[in-house]
């Protein structure tokens, strides 16, 4: 992908110039912007330490997911995303606290609703993501979903905890500080709340009290759902029986786990003598959730469940790497997994060994080949810097490859039936959350501790009316320098201008109008008849000149780029193909390795063969791994496979290839070119590319020439004269380097 873009830049040299001081221009301007900001806006530096924390947790991901197909620039984004859906999140709670008939206040809301809908809907880019690119998706590692369900959990954290820093303390977090919450780099524990075991006077008296209930931020229960998504994927698609019906099961149990540790620690924050409500019992709150929330520790089950199903997606994709074969390969001179299953023994213990093994080897020699690229000697220190990119690119793009090659189903069926799947699998989910939490918000009503109510809303929903005062608070120059501000940051994660206007705009209205807004949510019709009666002709012109004036600019931006990407279409075409030609040649180039390998070792056991009359006719073919000798006779030296002249002819005759006669056939047409070393071997090879110590007769060219069209792969041959390569489309190159076109015949070579 990187050298595509440089020689597209390469082609537009100009525009190169403008980008690059364009990108410098928008480094400077996000510079300033946020110091400028930073000194306006009151709280804001306070606000922006969860950001940098959960930005440089994802890195700690990233490092730690060493099975991963995703880019970084992939996870980036999804955690961009993350932060204005938290805002729509907690909307659209406020939504449903109408719909159940409570306010955003009540307990009901912020117990019930907020644990049902946020830990359900904090996934939702991910469902859309499967059904807009679900051929990308569906051949995700699991560790995919893990880091993209982490980006998408720390954008709500920043979000939550953000919004929550820029609000004015009140009594309560004045005396306890910002305490509660601990951020670092470490994923699990970083944003995560504690609470103490004595109440709200024991947590101001003593910060140190961390023994009552914790939850962890969000970034680890929805990486912990999206990692049962994973492995219910990875069972589903084992084809058993037993398998499959487990695969129904992580899932929702995960799922319940985190919607029990939500709902009891928000129980518990709204509770002066904290943890000690759930020792006397309350209606609305359910016993059973009561019961497992203080059975798996009161919280602290979600960090080792986590790591523990973090572990398995590792473990899973390393073990599907291993059955991609070569294609999970990144060279020849780097370390491959050991063959353990000749080892026998039940499956049960074999398999999570060679999965163990596999992760092993396959995380040193992905790091051993991207650091001999970035030590390269020959090279200068910034070509050695895009060297490694490139290389660890391309480490990336084997892994994708593999997770291809092991991805069951045909295209494009299978990709629409997995798009489907998701949507009917998702909506059944967020059906059966919206109902549990408007039942559980009924039964729980205003209060859940009567006369005891002792916090602020400690939810995003209940902190939008605070967060709405603050920004009227800004006035319009802090209004104006924290929406330029959130605009070059976006562009810097990677959004367009246009999207980057269009979600700031929104964002930014939606806080401008949140009293208003608030109103209509709660009740739509009353809100619509108290404005309609009390508005002026002037106040309406500016409120749609208002609105326009949010939304209209994110859509002609959007519609420019829509017309310079129309202009450019030829250049993304051919950037597109030179990609894909980039690919082939890398994997032809490793192809070739290959074979000329297997031809080295079919040389060296031709030599190792007994001097007599006899052998000085035979000729050995060798795939690396196993060597097979010309001939149909059963004596012949050990070590070799045992002759399959009678399969030979089988394909021979099913693939349509004419059997050629000779004088030695034994009465049999076609026995002699038959028993050709190379062609015993092709049908005992795992993978196409075999090396053969004589050259290649021409009655084999054309017989491997019709066996890749058979199979549909392209074989690899390589003879003491060169490496053949024979295409499933019918073209040739010979192993002079001639390119014989399908239909034509190969010139014979002397």
């Amino acid at each position: 992908m990187l050298w595509a873009y440089q020689g597209w830049l390469r082609r537009h040299e100009g525009l190169a110039r403008v980008l690059l001081r364009l990108t410098r221009v928008c480094q400077r301007i996000t510079f300033v912007l946020m110091v400028a900001a930073l000194a306006v806006v009151p709280r804001l530096l306070a606000a922006l330490v969860p950001a940098a924390a959960m930005l440089g947790c994802l890195m700690v991901m990233a490092l730690l997911g060493r099975t991963r197909t995703v880019s970084w620039r992939a996870m980036s984004l999804m955690f961009s995303v993350g932060v204005p859906w938290a805002v729509v999140v907690a909307l659209l709670t406020r939504v449903v606290a109408g719909w159940a008939g409570v306010k955003v206040s009540d307990d009901g809301a912020g117990i019930a609703l907020a644990a049902f809908i946020e830990e359900a809907g904090k996934l939702a880019p991910l469902v859309v993501a499967a059904m807009v690119a679900p051929g990308r998706v569906r051949r995700f590692a699991a560790v995919d979903w893990v880091l993209l369900g982490f980006a998408l959990g720390a954008g709500f954290t920043v979000a939550e905890d953000g919004a929550r820093r820029l609000i004015p303390p009140g009594p309560l977090a004045q005396a306890i500080g910002e305490k509660l919450l601990s951020y670092s780099l470490n994923p699990w524990t970083s944003g995560e709340f504690t609470m103490s075991s004595g109440g709200w006077t024991t947590q101001i008296l003593d910060h140190t009290d961390a023994s009552g209930p914790m939850i962890p931020g969000h970034q680890v229960w929805t990486m912990t759902l999206a990692a049962a998504i994973a492995l219910g994927i990875a069972l589903w698609r084992t084809r058993r029986v037993a398998a499959r019906l487990v695969a129904w099961a992580p899932v929702p149990a995960v799922l319940t786990l985190a919607v029990s540790d939500h709902a009891a620690y928000n129980a518990s924050a709204r509770s002066w003598a904290s943890a000690a409500w759930a020792g006397q019992g309350h209606d609305g709150f359910p016993e059973w959730m009561l019961d497992l929330w203080q059975a798996l520790g009161q919280g602290r089950s979600a960090v080792p469940v986590s790591a523990c199903l973090l572990v398995l997606c590792l473990l899973v994709d390393a073990r599907r790497r291993l059955r991609a074969g070569e294609l999970g390969i990144t060279g020849p001179e780097v370390p491959r997994p050991p063959a353990l299953g000749t080892l026998g023994g039940p499956s049960m213990v074999r398999a999570p060994l060679e999965a163990m093994t596999a992760l092993a080897v396959f995380s040193f020699s992905d790091l051993l080949v991207i650091a001999r690229a970035y030590g390269k000697r020959d090279l200068s220190r910034g070509e050695r810097m895009v060297w490694g990119h490139t290389t660890a690119a391309w480490v990336l793009g084997v892994r994708r490859q593999a997770m291809s090659a092991t991805t069951p189903g045909l295209e494009p069926g299978a990709r629409w039936g997995f798009a489907v799947a998701a949507l009917a699998m998702s909506s059944l989910v967020a059906l059966g959350c919206l109902w549990q939490g408007i039942t559980m918000a009924r039964a729980i009503g205003p209060e859940l501790f009567y006369g005891d109510d002792a916090s602020t809303s400690s939810y995003f929903a209940g902190l939008l009316d605070a967060l709405a005062a603050f920004w009227d608070e800004l006035g319009p120059a802090g209004q104006i320098l924290m929406i330029a501000t959130a605009v070059m940051l976006l562009m810097t994660a990677g959004w367009s201008l246009a999207l980057a206007l269009a979600v700031t705009g929104a964002a930014s209205w939606t806080m401008t109008h949140g009293r208003g807004l608030a109103s209509f949510i709660h009740d739509p019709a009353a809100a619509t008849s108290s404005y309609l009666s009390n508005v002026t002709a002037g106040q309406l012109a500016w409120d749609l000149f208002d609105f326009a004036l949010t939304f209209i600019p994110g859509s002609v931006f959007g519609a420019g780029a829509h017309t310079i990407a129309r202009t450019t279409a030829r250049d993304m075409a051919a950037n597109r193909a030179a990609m894909r030609q980039a690919a082939a040649a890398r994997t032809q180039a490793q192809h070739v390795a290959e074979s000329q390998a297997a031809h080295t070792r079919a040389a060296r056991v031709k030599e190792q063969l007994p001097a007599t009359k006899r052998n000085k006719r035979k000729a050995v073919s060798s795939d690396r791994y196993n060597d097979a000798l010309s001939g149909w006779s059963k004596d012949r030296p050990p070590g070799f496979l045992d002759p399959n002249v009678e399969e030979v002819l089988q394909v021979t005759d099913e693939m349509g290839h004419p059997r050629t006669s000779h004088y030695v056939d034994q009465g049999v047409p076609g026995k002699y070119f038959a028993s050709h070393a190379e062609r015993q071997m092709a049908l005992n090879a795992k993978w196409p590319r075999i090396g053969v110590s004589k050259p290649m007769c021409p009655d084999c060219q054309g017989w491997f020439r019709s066996l890749a069209q058979y199979q549909r792969r392209d074989w690899y041959v390589t003879d003491p004269d060169g490496t053949w390569i024979f295409r499933t489309d019918g073209s040739v190159v010979t192993s002079s380097g001639l390119q014989v076109s399908s239909g034509q015949p190969i010139p014979e070579i002397y």
